[in-house]
């Protein structure tokens, strides 16, 4: 039986009942196996770019007796993978690389597609620019592994752009995750800020917007800090 890291378990737990999965950069293929085992998923395309992650994943599916259920493809991103997936995981990219491989792969606007999407990087963009191009989000929670938080969110194409709040873009929206680890979560994020912000008091570099900005952020940090605690009184 496959055992998830917290963080691949956080998007499993957002793939859909009788979903047609596609693991986007699968490395070892253990998240459409872990899927398949418990019966969450039908079928799975599992694709990477290399050719060494596609062949661990080849041994972890010759060994896993699902070999008929899971197709290896190797190539870039969505641009080999049949269009009849249903729920699309990309995990552990950065959050350019993401936004591009969705924007080369049109058909993710088509029918009942759920995007599971868990970016390393650049999440105010990720969450800005898919907005933008129609997609909604529909669930949100964060995992916690050695001590890194990891967003993970479910969007599908609602077909118009979508209003995103200041809290929503930079931080995060209505979350899943216990409040504690919400709370953990925005202590790193105004640590983060803070330094930044403070740089950026101290640099001769007339940057008055990117620190106005970062004065928003900390302020709206304070805010949700704040509701918490009162949630939690």
């Amino acid at each position: 039986m496959i055992k998830l890291t917290e963080r691949l378990m956080a998007a499993a737990s957002q793939v859909r009942p009788g979903a047609v999965l596609a693991d986007v950069g699968t490395d070892h293929a253990y998240l459409p196996v872990y899927l398949l085992e418990q019966g969450i998923c039908r079928r799975a395309v599992a694709s990477d770019l290399r050719e060494g992650p596609l062949a661990h994943a080849r041994r972890t599916v010759e060994n896993s007796g699902f070999a008929e259920r899971v197709k290896l493809v190797l190539c870039d991103g969505l641009e080999a993978v049949p269009h009849d997936v249903t729920d699309i995981v990309i995990a552990g990219m950065g959050g350019e690389t993401i936004l591009s491989i969705l924007k080369a792969a049109p058909f993710v606007k088509q029918g009942d597609k759920r995007l599971i999407l868990q970016p390393m990087t650049d999440l105010p963009l990720v969450r800005r620019s898919l907005a933008d191009d129609g997609f909604a989000i529909v669930r949100e929670t964060l995992a916690v592994e050695q001590g890194r938080f990891y967003v993970v969110m479910t969007l599908h194409y609602a077909g118009q752009p979508q209003n995103l709040g200041f809290r929503e873009q930079y931080l995060i929206g209505p979350c899943e995750a216990p409040a504690e680890i919400v709370r953990r979560y925005l202590a790193k994020l105004r640590r983060k800020y803070a330094i930044q912000a403070e740089g950026l008091r101290r640099s001769a570099t007339e940057q008055s917007d990117r620190l106005r900005l970062l004065d928003e952020i900390l302020a709206e940090i304070t805010k949700m800090e704040g509701e918490l605690e009162d949630e939690s009184a």
